[in-house]
This record gives C-alpha cells, structure tokens and sequence, in this order.
C-alpha cells in the first residue's frame, strides 16, 4: 500500500489500526518509522539511529582523510567541506538521531582537513578560528538546520504555535 499512518502515542496507534476509513477498502498501516528522502523519520520514543546518515557520515569521513592530503590552501579546502561535504554527510539529520561517535570521527576529519595537527588542539577554538565566512563545525550545522526546520514547520502550519513547544 502507499500509504500509511504513524502516531506518537500508544493510544492513537490504536485507533488508527482500528479505524477503517471511508473510502479505502483495508486498513491503512500504522508505521513506527520510515524512511523517505533518504532520512529515517522515527515516531517511537526508543532512541534510534539513523543507519543512513550514520553510513553517510561514516563515508565523508573517510573522503574528509583523502582531501586532508591535497595540496590546497585551507580555505579552498574549507569551501570544499562547506559545500559539498557538511551538505552530503549531514543530509536528513533534521528527522534522524545522529550516532555520536561518527559525529565525532566526521568532526576529527573536518578539524584535520581544514588545520594543521597537534596534540594539543581544541576543537571549539579550532572551528572559531577557521570560521572564515560559515561555520564548518558538524556539531553546528546540525543544530542551525533542525532550528531552520523547526522555523519551517511553525511558517507552514499555523495551528501549531511557539506555546505547543514549551
């Protein structure tokens, strides 16, 4: 079938199993997650990951490596990760949950590409100083476009408002 229902709530889940609508001659399925665009869209309250935006930071990753041996000055490299790498390996993490530790192995890449390598770096300063015109921080990134989602969805559906947030 093409189409399908999801609810946040045990009770809802219920009654749309139940409920048989008016011109459709079975059931319609009631989902837990899916996956659409290439994002993992979850309504159950257990903590998944997402395994496609893991699989696709986890590649980055491995490019971020290959670009840090480029001869190329940093922020022709900075424009690169900018661009086409943050823009691939975090594609859909507006609806997904991110696995923290290839976050981490995306953001150690990130820093190792775009500066030079010591032992005692910090990543926040790192990502500060390198802040040429965007910020190239993962961590950031995702934040700025769940915020930009959210702001989206508040522009697009005027009965959910700032109160049903809080």
């Amino acid at each position: 079938s093409k189409c399908f229902t999801f609810a946040s709530s045990q009770k809802d889940k219920n009654w749309l199993r139940q409920h048989r609508w008016k011109h459709l001659t079975e059931p319609v399925p009631v989902i837990n997650d899916t996956r659409d665009l290439g994002a993992h869209l979850s309504t159950t309250m257990a903590k998944q990951l997402g395994t496609t935006l893991t699989n696709r930071m986890t590649k980055m990753t491995a490019k971020l490596n290959c670009l840090r041996f480029v001869k190329a000055p940093y922020h022709q490299k900075h424009k690169v990760i900018k661009s086409k790498m943050l823009t691939s390996a975090l594609y859909g993490c507006e609806t997904t949950a991110v696995n923290e530790n290839t976050l981490l192995a995306l953001r150690t890449a990130v820093i190792d590409t775009c500066s030079h390598t010591t032992k005692r770096r910090s990543p926040d300063l790192t990502f500060s100083c390198n802040a040429i015109k965007d910020d190239i921080d993962p961590d950031t990134e995702i934040f700025v476009r769940r915020i930009n989602a959210l702001r989206r969805v508040l522009a697009r559906n005027k009965t959910v408002s700032y109160t049903h947030l809080t």
